[in-house]
């Protein structure tokens, strides 16, 4: 207030205007930077993953199925070579089955190839210990030219199971290599029990009638399936 009363405007800047007025202002302060929260990417590459690894189980599930499929039904039509590629790529991606494992050994045995079907035999051994394989390790040492130990192992093949056609086929063929006619009749005989090993016992059957009994021995045929339906 001066010496007659007045009061004197406020200088530039001394007081902040009031009712937001177009005078100076304090500065705003600064907003804080927003933080970057990792936790939705995380928790959606979870899923993704997840997803994904559902949909290969799905598709590999999908595919062993459909090989396990046409390999049964290429080894019933005796087509071994052309199920070994369905065999392998099942046991490739799971090697704990031993049922496929076993088939391709057998597929291998059927094509001659002793080495590859006794690999195959070992790893059934391994994830089956309890499973009888007495018939296709006979089969592989016969092929490698072990004959005492592939009669052997048929002999302990018709222990566990006296009605094994493989077997007596097997055991068939070694009586008749030796010249004991009346023991590989008898074997023959037994093979007639399966259709598959009937049919290939039915030749060494037939020679053995014309070896004894000349001319005058009859044509051999083999058993119908017991499923077949008469004509």
């Amino acid at each position: 207030m001066n010496a007659i009363g007045i009061v004197p405007p406020p200088r530039a800047g001394q007081f902040p205007p009031e009712g937001g007025g177009d005078g100076p202002s304090a500065a705003a302060p600064a907003a804080a930077p927003r933080r970057f929260d990792p936790w939705p990417w995380v928790i959606l590459g979870v899923f993704a993953v997840l997803s994904f690894t559902m949909i290969l189980a799905m598709w590999y599930g999908y595919r062993i199925g459909r090989f396990s499929q046409k390999a049964e039904a290429l080894i019933a039509a005796e087509r071994y070579a052309e199920a070994v590629p369905y065999l392998q790529y099942i046991v490739r991606k799971q090697p704990h089955a031993w049922m496929r494992q076993r088939q391709l050994a057998q597929c291998y045995l059927e094509m001659g190839q002793p080495e590859e079907a006794l690999a195959h035999l070992e790893l059934v051994r391994q994830y089956a210990p309890n499973e009888p394989l007495d018939v296709e390790y006979g089969i592989a040492w016969r092929l490698q030219g072990k004959h005492e130990e592939a009669a052997e192992s048929f002999r302990k093949a018709l222990a566990r199971k006296p009605s094994d056609a493989a077997a007596h086929f097997y055991l068939g063929l070694q009586a008749q290599e030796a010249g004991r006619i009346a023991e590989a009749a008898t074997h023959f005989q037994g093979a007639a029990a399966d259709p598959k090993w009937d049919r290939r016992a039915l030749p060494h059957r037939q020679q053995l009638a014309d070896a004894v009994l000349g001319d005058v021995a009859p044509k051999l045929e083999a058993r119908p399936p017991a499923d077949a339906k008469p004509e």
